[in-house]
């Protein structure tokens, strides 16, 4: 179970990083992480839920809580 949820932040650490720089939408998180598009959406969710992404007319972008997280190592605060 845990081995899951190490894994699950990783996964959601990629896709803030790259959010960072670009949009992102439920296809290419589905296909950079090679999960199904409702695993996808989740991922999405649940991030746009705990302040980390933000929703766009073009996908969802990075917060700065999300940069915070990337610049301390994960360490949320």
């Amino acid at each position: 179970m845990s081995g899951e949820k190490t894994e699950n932040f990783g996964d959601m650490l990629s896709i803030v990083s790259f959010a960072q720089f670009k949009p992102v939408t439920s296809a290419w998180v589905s296909a950079y992480l090679s999960v199904s598009r409702r695993s996808a959406q989740r991922y999405i969710k649940n991030l746009i839920d705990g302040g980390y992404l933000e929703k766009t007319s073009k996908g969802a972008v990075a917060t700065r809580k999300a940069f915070r997280m990337i610049t301390t190592g994960g360490a949320q605060g």
